[in-house]
């Protein structure tokens, strides 16, 4: 099974989360690349760290790459029939 990680989970904010807050996330996430872990979870997933926070954050910062990423996941999510 594929995990899918959505730029808000890479950048550890919610999906209403202010210009503010993202680059705060992707200035934290950026002196962690430090850590071991963090970084091969990263190198795993993109082939690289520091690239996949910058596109997360540039891609949450402009309104209409943000909206193409927003219907991309909910693309992605599993439909629950009605109970």
């Amino acid at each position: 099974m594929v995990s899918i990680l959505s730029h808000y989970e890479l950048l550890g904010v919610r999906q209403d989360a202010s210009e503010q807050e993202i680059r705060r996330a992707c200035e934290d996430r950026l002196r962690r690349i430090d850590d071991r872990a963090w970084r091969a979870r990263l190198m795993r997933m993109f082939g690289s760290d520091r690239w996949a926070l910058e596109r997360a954050r540039d891609t949450l910062l402009d309104p209409r790459l943000r909206a193409a990423h927003d219907r991309e996941v909910a693309s992605l999510l599993p439909v629950c029939p009605p109970a």
